[in-house]
């Protein structure tokens, strides 16, 4: 009796969870230039940046990603 092995893992899921944390990543880092870019001109006690905007957004994504299974 032959058995015939098929590989089950699709590369779907993982693009689609980089084209999320690509696109979480790219706003994240976009508000945080514009809060750094205000924050020079205005509030300069402010304490969310780039890396802070950048690191929760990701995370935000990765997050929903783990939730919709």
């Amino acid at each position: 009796m032959n058995v015939i092995m098929v590989n089950t893992f699709t590369i779907e899921p993982v693009q689609n969870l980089m084209t999320a944390s690509t696109a979480a990543l790219g706003c994240g880092l976009l508000i945080g230039l514009e809060r750094e870019r205000s924050k020079q001109r205005e509030n300069p006690h402010s304490f969310a940046g780039i890396r802070s905007f950048a690191i929760c957004s990701l995370l935000g994504a990765i997050c929903n990603a783990w939730s919709s299974g």
